[in-house]
């Protein structure tokens, strides 16, 4: 029975408004954010319709989410997702990398889950693969409409 969803942020949550930039987000927002006329929303768009649907789940599930850097505490979009997820769980704060089985052990011991009552969404199979090697359940992330048939079908 899945009780967790835990997402990926880059490129899952938030994208780059540029389709073609394939960098870090968080490295292209710390070049940006010490400039006077940087406008956080001219760089990034939301996924919307995916943080509307994370909202209709929370009476479901608890919705998570595991992140490689920091964008999300950048006020403008914490100030836009304050109330999606429950917890944010980053890379410097657990000490590991995200393609490391490790990670995920740790997250589901803070959790006081087993690890087969998260389902963890992130667009990098690496770090997918180090995710169910502890036997989270995953999905690679590649657009909504595939999402949310899998959502669909969890059961709970």
């Amino acid at each position: 029975m899945t009780k967790i969803i835990l997402s990926d942020f880059s490129r899952v949550v938030l994208f780059p408004k540029d389709l073609n930039y394939n960098g870090s987000l968080n490295k292209l927002h710390d070049l940006n954010v010490n400039n006077p006329d940087y406008n956080f929303w001219d760089y990034y768009s939301i996924n919307t319709e995916l943080i509307e649907k994370y909202i209709e789940l929370k009476n479901k599930f608890s919705i998570l989410c595991f992140t490689t850097g920091h964008i999300q505490e950048y006020y403008e979009l914490k100030n836009s997702l304050n109330n999606v997820f429950k917890r944010t769980f980053t890379v410097e704060e657990l000490s590991l990398k995200k393609d490391i089985p490790e990670a995920y052990t740790k997250i589901a011991s803070i959790l006081q889950v087993r690890p087969e009552e998260v389902l963890f969404i992130d667009d990098t199979m690496e770090n997918l693969d180090a995710a169910s090697k502890v036997g989270f359940q995953t999905f690679h992330y590649e657009n909504n409409e595939d999402l949310f048939k899998h959502l669909r079908e969890l059961p709970s």
